[in-house]
């Protein structure tokens, strides 16, 4: 067909076939028929999710009260904790990695089932460690918490299970501990050991740390009037009696390291800082040439008020605490070595520990601290040093 036959043929097939489309609608008009329209096909029905519990173990048990649901219907859950152990953590974690809210408190919780399939995940762990005063006998007692270890490799911390204690804040481990994070390290929470030193008459006793447990410098400044330094501000924070501009307001090992129940056994001490307190036991005995080097400073003041508080020179030499001469290096209990926590610290790695006496005429602007080796030298209080906190407790705690 050539393209003249091809115009003429298009345009005459289409009028039939409007003529033919017209002839039918007429015809169904005239018979009355009902025009059909193919129904739209019907939404599927509400799908059933799964619910996934992990099985019990001897730490405790959660059930749910169905093993699917759809979305939008409640879902309870039932908790069984076995004794010794508690939950720090229940998760019900839907397919996208979305944490769905739960409802309720104790051993009974409840949740809306979310358009997707959810796993429930508990942690149950044991009890951590309590600060209470325990005596250990051999003239040690322990009392309070501080971090110490390091983790052990391979046990998992829960950082989503935490606390803050005072100037710390604290994460569950899978044994049931807490742990402190420093330094990209975490180092479990245990309970301090204590050396007696004395029991006065009214049966309080004097208690000494074991072992250095912070490294911190006296103060950033070059004042070292104990009253005055960031050292006591740290040790007591604004717990203790006391005006409150000489704590800072801060929480520091007080609060960090005992309850407030707990607190309540520690006893206010007056912390002398006398010339007297600067000089060691034996000074009486030095020859007057050896005295010149301790001529105090002038930095001493009035007593101040304390809870914790670092020993003095006077007190770091006494034979009645067990220690002795200022140079003796055959006095173990002065002999102090730091935990895990504090132990790549400067001045606390090398095992010395401040005191709070100010040092000498000779020595302008430094303290007095013990040596590794136990004994007593000078060294500027801008320094970092270990701490090696002391107390006073009531006759029971």
């Amino acid at each position: 067909m050539n393209k003249f036959g091809k115009k003429i043929f298009l345009p005459i097939l289409a009028l039939l076939l409007l003529a033919s489309c017209s002839d039918f609608f007429n015809d169904a008009k005239k018979s009355g028929a009902a025009i059909v329209v193919p129904p739209t096909p019907p939404l599927p029905p509400n799908p059933d999710f799964t619910i996934t519990v992990p099985a019990g173990t001897e730490r405790g048990i959660v059930k749910a009260d169905k093993t699917t649901a759809k979305e939008g219907q409640s879902v309870s859950l039932e908790i069984s904790i076995k004794s010794g152990y508690e939950l720090i953590l229940l998760d019900v974690v839907a397919g996208d990695g979305s944490f769905v809210t739960l409802e309720g408190s104790g051993t009974e919780r409840t949740f809306k089932m979310p358009a997707q399939n959810v796993e429930v995940k508990p942690v149950f762990v044991a009890f951590a460690a309590t600060g209470e005063y325990k005596d250990e006998g051999n003239d040690l007692v322990s009392f309070g918490l501080w971090p110490q270890t390091k983790k052990a490799d391979g046990l998992a911390i829960y950082e989503r299970a935490s606390k803050t204690e005072g100037c710390f804040t604290y994460c569950r481990g899978d044994d049931g501990q807490w742990y402190s994070k420093f330094k990209d390290e975490w180092f479990k929470v245990e309970r301090v050991f204590w050396r007696v030193l004395e029991t006065d008459s009214g049966g309080h006793k004097l208690l000494l740390a074991e072992k250095i447990l912070y490294a911190k410098a006296f103060n950033s400044s070059y004042n070292v009037i104990y009253e005055y330094s960031e050292i006591r501000k740290w040790l007591n924070g604004n717990s203790s009696s006391g005006r409150e501009s000489d704590y800072g307001g801060a929480p520091g090992f007080l609060q960090t390291a005992f309850t407030a129940d707990e607190q309540k056994s520690i006893v206010d001490t007056s912390v002398a800082n006398d010339e007297a307190s600067t000089l060691p036991v034996e000074f009486d005995t030095f020859t007057e040439e050896n005295k010149k080097s301790w001529v105090p400073n002038g930095y001493d003041t009035e007593p101040t008020t304390d809870k914790i508080f670092l020993l003095s020179v006077n007190e770091a030499t006494r034979p009645g605490y067990l220690f002795g001469h200022y140079d003796d290096k055959t006095i173990a209990k002065r002999v102090k070595t730091p935990v895990d926590f504090c132990a790549k610290e400067e001045g606390a790695r090398a095992g010395q520990w401040s005191l709070r006496s100010p040092a000498s005429q000779q020595h302008v602007n430094q303290i007095q601290i013990v040596f590794y080796d136990g004994t007593i030298v000078m060294s500027y209080g801008t320094a970092t040093h270990g701490v090696v906190p002391a107390l006073r407790v009531k006759n029971t705690p």
